[in-house]
């Protein structure tokens, strides 16, 4: 890691990556088509159904199954988010 001198200015360029899905797509099963739209499905901890939500809940469910307990990054049964 580098330190920048307080004398000096940087410089970040920050490129979002946005993935959209086409509506003909909605035909298609879930299971066939590998992921769901926010209507379909909803979450344990998140109130809003995102492809990093659903991820995150995963593995936060796997942990505790396999574990007992969970990171404390991790949401629980205490924190909805």
């Amino acid at each position: 890691m580098k330190l920048i001198p307080l004398d000096q200015i940087s410089l970040t360029a920050v490129t979002p990556d946005i993935t959209t899905t086409s509506d003909t797509i909605k035909s298609y099963a879930p299971l066939k088509r590998n992921c769901y739209f926010p209507n379909e499905k909803s979450l344990k901890y998140f109130k809003v159904y995102a492809q990093q939500n659903c991820q995150i809940e995963c593995k936060t469910n796997y942990t505790l199954n396999k574990c007992g307990c969970v990171n404390f990054y991790m949401p629980s049964k205490f924190i909805v988010i």
